[in-house]
This record gives structure tokens, sequence and C-alpha cells, in this order.
């Protein structure tokens, strides 16, 4: 149990505060996460599903490691440089 807290594991509903889920909004399933305190555990596994035509805004994780796998419609993704 305590894993599933430490590890933020779960699910997550959200519009990102837009307060239209519809347009913009995701819903997420985090089943493995990193963990600052295990600097060794770093890599995450999310499962993300957005409805088509359904938006999600442009977020940076500078901390965890992970991949993208999509399961059909267009996965439109983009980069961008970030100082830290």
């Amino acid at each position: 149990m305590f894993g599933i807290i430490d590890n933020r594991l779960g699910w997550d509903i959200t519009d990102f505060g837009s307060g239209d889920f519809r347009k913009q909004g995701l819903t997420l399933f985090t089943i493995r996460n990193g963990n600052l305190t295990k600097r060794d555990k770093l890599y995450c596994e999310k499962i993300m599903i957005s409805d088509e035509e359904q938006v999600t805004p442009s977020h940076f994780t500078g901390t965890n490691r992970g991949h993208n796998k999509q399961g059909g419609g267009n996965l439109v993704i983009g980069a961008l440089e970030i100082d830290t």
C-alpha cells in the first residue's frame, strides 16, 4: 500500500483547469512512477487516454524517464527547449 502512495500510482482525470473536459482533458493511469528518494527508479509508465479532438496542453517533467506508445488515433508530439 505504501508503494502506491509513495510513488503516486493510480488514476487522474483532469481538464487542466479549463472547465471544459471534452475540449481539453486527459484521463491518466500511472502504473509505474519514478521516486526521487530512490534515484535508481526514475522511470515512469503511464496510460494516457484522450478523446478524438481533445487537446492535452504541453507539460514538462524534469526527473522521470519514460516512453510513449500510441494505440489508435493521431498522436501529435512537439519538442521544446527548456532552460533548467
